[in-house]
């Protein structure tokens, strides 16, 4: 049999990446618009402003929790002169891409990755989804990938000096980039359970090395440490029923898809004879299992960190199967084998199923603008406050007028409001009745408005009802001039 490995390689390879890019740009190509903070960080660079320019913020945060992610969309703004839509496709490809692609050079088959992207996106497109949102939180997970690689290595290498400055230059970057550093004691306890020590002393200090690099590079260490621990403790435990948190901080039902697939692959080493008790004793399965049990508390456990692990751990369990067959896998039909992988993640990625993508396209037409004299009036005034009872008023207006001279009441997280406020926000969640509405409207000027998306006219006293355009209801003092 002919040896065709010096071209079936590099072709996997590029099928691969082909793939992963060409899936990428098929989803912009819908016109799709992440829902959330994709808008803000873009909104954000475009503004030139801090937070406090922005929101109305309380006296002890604003601190930029995600000072490298706007630098690195400020930098691709000045290099390219793009607008906000080029910005917000730049977020969503770039940020897949790096995860997507990080994976196919960490085992030794590629094509063992994209099987695994492929598994999963048949059984939970849920959380392939989250990894074309455009959010820094895929940096991190990006760097959590490569954490598990790197472990491996450090491991098994007597002097592991690179791979230590590594994980420490990308600990740095991640905290710099994305502030849950907090979340990098999980995987380093995993390895504390398997009973690596000495593995867990080297990452140990790396970790904590990467994450003080990272606070220095945010500017303010002290500051920094201070409000993104506040800002987890109060905006998980300020509440008085589980839903009124955002949905990343409730609770999931256990993923049931990913017990299954991790049964699955289980089941395949004890048929095939390949049982190792080190296959569910290793900081890697360790992660997924604490990641899992944490998404009981918060779903972003298991999405950001647990599902990761998961990842890793089934593509190097495709990897080593199809170890197995090597002089299959170095002939022609190998091609063949991963052409059908290629295809068939692309058209599962790419394809517009209820609309998912396309959709978001049109939720987007109908915001506001400072720009159309008729929504102008309708809108806060210079120096005016915006106040809203959803979060996706700040996202879309702000993406929407990133220039506009106000400020908003609620923005990307209601911890960060005044705490008063908060305590009037929290009241209208659980119930939104003119009642609660009250105190807010007896804080207004002339120059702030209520912005409520609702079908009808909202039933709220004290303020003078327009319709903006779509479901945009805008409400202003009574005795405001016109």
């Amino acid at each position: 049999m002919i040896n065709h490995s010096n071209y079936i390689k590099p072709l996997v390879l590029i099928l691969c990446l082909s793939s992963l890019l060409f899936s990428a740009l098929s989803v912009t190509g819908h016109g799709y618009h992440p829902p959330d903070d994709a808008s803000r960080h873009v909104a954000k660079v475009l503004s030139g402003k801090d937070w406090r320019e922005i929101l109305v913020v309380r006296d002890d945060f604003g601190v930029d929790s995600h000072p490298g992610w706007h630098w690195i969309l400020t930098a691709f703004y000045r290099l390219t002169g793009t607008d906000s839509d080029g910005l917000m496709v730049f977020s969503i490809v770039f940020m897949f891409l790096l995860f997507t692609v990080a994976g196919l050079f960490v085992f030794r088959h590629q094509e063992a990755w994209l099987w695994a992207l492929l598994i999963y996106a048949v059984f939970n497109f849920s959380l392939i989804w989250r990894l074309v949102i455009g959010r820094p939180y895929i940096f991190s997970m990006f760097v959590l990938l490569l954490f598990f690689y790197l472990y491996e290595v450090i491991r098994d290498k007597q002097r592991p000096i690179w791979e230590l400055v590594a994980l420490t230059v990308l600990i740095a970057l991640t905290t710099w980039i994305h502030c849950a550093w907090h979340l990098w004691f999980m995987p380093l306890f995993a390895i504390l359970v398997a009973r690596d020590f000495r593995s867990f002393k080297l990452i140990a200090f790396s970790i904590l090395l990467g994450i003080l690099l990272g606070s220095i590079l945010v500017g303010n260490p002290l500051h920094f440490f201070y409000q993104t621990t506040t800002h987890l403790y109060e905006a998980t435990s300020s509440y008085e029923v589980k839903r009124q948190l955002v949905s990343e901080f409730q609770p999931f039902a256990g993923d049931s898809q990913g017990v299954l697939i991790v049964a699955f692959f289980l089941l395949l080493r004890k048929i095939r004879g390949r049982w190792d008790n080190k296959v569910v004793d290793n900081p890697i399965f360790i992660t997924m299992i604490l990641g899992w049990l944490g998404g009981f508390v918060a779903v972003r456990f298991w999405n950001d960190w647990g599902w990761v692990a998961l990842m890793y751990w089934v593509a190097k369990e495709l990897d080593q199967f199809l170890g197995d067959f090597s002089d299959y896998f170095l002939s022609l039909k190998r091609l063949v084998f991963v052409t059908t992988a290629c295809l068939a993640l692309f058209l599962c990625i790419s394809n517009d199923r209820d609309s998912r993508w396309s959709l978001s396209a049109t939720a987007t037409k109908d915001v506001p603008s400072v720009d159309i004299p008729e929504h102008k009036e309708a809108l806060p005034q210079k120096g005016g406050i915006l106040y809203s009872n959803n979060m996706g008023v700040f996202y879309r207006i702000f993406y929407q007028n990133p220039h506009a001279e106000f400020r908003y009441i609620l923005g990307f997280e209601p911890v960060w409001m005044p705490k008063e406020d908060l305590k009037i926000y929290r009241k209208i969640q659980l119930d939104s009745s003119n009642k609660n509405y009250q105190p807010w409207v007896k804080k207004m000027r002339p120059e702030d408005r209520l912005i409520i998306i609702s079908n009808n006219k909202p039933e709220i006293e004290g303020l003078e009802w327009t319709k903006i355009v779509g479901q945009y209801w805008s409400g202003r003092v009574k005795d405001a001039t016109r």
